[in-house]
Formats: structure tokens, C-alpha cells, sequence
């Protein structure tokens, strides 16, 4: 699909949900013909695609970068769960995201049974470590859903990074909600791969990107995802 032929905002990164940015024209001089509304209303929203790739491309690009960096200790046979710990937990806290971790496959890193119900590992002992960000601080909790989650599923099955739909976290010391969204990337060793490394972003950076976007002065966008979900609006209440 191509921005050539729709108007549509799409992040250009491999995944799987698309993303429409409907500019609405609130006003037009008369003299102005239907076809050339549609073709400015195109071009405004080509124009505008860079602000939300770049919003989802920097979450992808620190999930990618993560995973080849712990691909790579493991390739080399130097990753072990303290470095494995100790390198997620550094990248998290210098990217640009609101939390984020990894999830190793079952024995990848000795007998997990070892490990089993220890900090950062699951009843069985798989190594699940992961950090979120909350008032300057990085607090450290666990991906214990993650079996069931889409990210992970789809980037270990698939080979490919995910992104999820938008969903709804509560802060625990504010009890402030933020809308979210995970993208994710598989940790690939000689075509297999040996875990998964997940981001997330809160979608606050795109509601006011979107809200400074006034086409011709009067004019309103949003951001939707592939299944309706409004993510971004001219009206933050929405």
C-alpha cells in the first residue's frame, strides 16, 4: 500500500497495523473544485507522516537495537542473566521510552528451573526482566503475561517486530492513565529465535503532535488506528 494511492498516514516501519491520519477541511475557498480539495487534503497528510513515523519509529529502532546487541552476547557466548539484566536495564533507562524489557527462551541461559520464582523470572524460572519510567525514576517489575501477549507471540512467530493496539495503563504512585503502545522485536541467532524484546510508548507525544496540526488554519486531524481506535485527536478528551 502506498501513500501515492491513499490518503493515509502509515508509519514506514514492517508492521502489521496501518495507520490512518483523516484530515478534516473546515473551510475552502469557492472557486476551489473537488478535486483540488482531495489532492490538497493528500498532500497536507503526506506532509505531516514524518512527525508520527518518527514518534513510533524511535521505539522500534531502541526494541531493535536492543536485540541485536543481546544477539549478539549470545552468539559470542558472553551473555549470561547478569549481563542480560544488566544490559536490558541500561538501555531501557537511556531510550527515549516509557518501559520496556525482554523475554529469553526456556533454558537459553542454564536450567531455569534454577531460577524458578526468583526476581525477574516466572514459576518455571524463564528470565523476564522489565523497567518502567515514573517521575525520573526506573522501577523495576516483571512481563509475568507475557505468554499470552501479541507481541510476543507474533514477533517470535513471525520474525518480525509488532505493534500493538493502543491500551489503557494506570500509574501506580499517580493514578494517572496514559494510553500506550508496545512495539517489539525478536532476538534472532542464526535464523532462530532465542527471545523477544518489547517497548512501549505513551501516545501523549503524538495527542499534542496531531493537536498542533491545523490545516489551513481551521482544520483538524486525527490519528486512527487499523481498528477504529482513536489515538490521537483534535480534542484530548476524546
Amino acid at each position: 500500500m502506498k501513500l501515492q494511492s491513499k490518503l493515509l498516514l502509515v508509519s514506514a516501519v514492517p508492521l502489521l497495523i496501518v495507520f490512518i491520519c483523516i484530515t478534516l477541511m473546515l473551510w475552502m475557498q469557492r472557486s476551489t473544485t473537488t478535486g483540488n480539495v482531495h489532492e490538497l487534503m493528500y498532500k497536507d497528510a503526506v506532509s505531516n507522516t514524518a512527525g508520527v513515523k518518527f514518534s513510533f519509529e524511535k521505539s522500534l529502532d531502541a526494541a531493535k537495537g536492543l536485540a541485536a546487541d543481546l544477539a549478539f552476547l549470545y552468539e559470542n557466548g558472553i551473555l549470561d542473566r547478569k549481563t542480560a539484566y544488566e544490559v536490558t536495564h541500561n538501555y531501557i533507562q537511556r531510550s527515549p521510552v516509557f518501559g520496556g524489557g525482554v523475554v529469553l527462551n526456556k533454558n537459553l541461559l542454564g536450567q531455569d528451573a534454577d531460577y524458578a520464582g526468583k526476581d525477574m523470572h516466572d514459576e518455571t524460572g524463564i528470565f523476564y526482566p522489565y523497567w518502567y519510567k515514573d517521575g525520573g525514576k526506573l522501577l523495576e517489575d516483571s512481563l509475568a503475561e507475557y505468554p499470552g501477549e501479541y507481541w510476543y507471540n507474533y514477533a517470535k512467530d513471525n520474525k518480525r517486530p509488532a505493534l500493538t493496539e493502543p491500551y489503557p495503563f494506570k500509574m501506580a504512585s499517580t493514578g494517572v492513565e496514559y494510553f500506550m503502545v508496545t512495539v517489539s522485536a525478536p532476538i534472532i541467532v542464526r535464523n532462530q529465535v532465542i527471545g523477544v524484546v518489547e517497548m512501549e510508548f505513551s501516545l501523549d507525544e503524538l495527542q499534542s503532535y496531531i493537536q498542533n496540526i491545523k490545516p489551513y488554519g481551521t482544520g483538524f486531524t486525527y490519528l486512527i488506528s487499523d481498528s477504529g481506535i482513536i489515538m490521537a485527536s483534535p480534542d484530548i478528551k476524546e
